[in-house]
């Protein structure tokens, strides 16, 4: 799916922040024992691709990360403890997904976003 820098200003809630690098997982001797890494991929849940530019946010927390372009996505300082999820993706129903974080990485399981068909057309006229 492609998608303008205007449709991705509005995944985004029109909000500047960083994006998190997807391409690997801090060592577990860089997180502290209080915090642990968050690590997982988005996916469309009928072919099974992955589901880019997406958001993924902390739900109890001001933590969000956006997918890179293989649909992985990091979020890392996150406490210790149970948290909640909620992944997006444009044209997407947003999903959420519970986990607890004990220590160090959690690799959570691809999270599977159904494709949200009132977006199937979709025309945007500027005056």
């Amino acid at each position: 799916m492609k998608i303008s820098s205007l449709g991705f200003a509005l995944l985004c809630g029109g909000m500047i922040a960083h994006s998190v690098a997807a391409q690997g997982v801090a060592p577990a001797a860089r997180v502290p024992k209080s915090q642990g890494v968050l690590v997982g991929t988005l996916v469309d849940s009928a072919s099974g691709r992955s589901v880019h530019p997406g958001r993924v946010d902390l739900v109890d927390a001001r933590l969000f990360a956006f997918t890179d372009s293989l649909g992985r996505f990091v979020l890392p300082q996150v406490p210790v403890g149970r948290h909640l999820v909620l992944a997006r993706g444009i044209g997407y129903v947003p999903a959420q997904k519970a986990f607890e974080v004990v220590k160090d990485t959690v690799r959570l399981p691809p999270i599977r976003l159904r494709r949200d068909h009132r977006f199937d057309s979709l025309n945007i006229v500027a005056p």
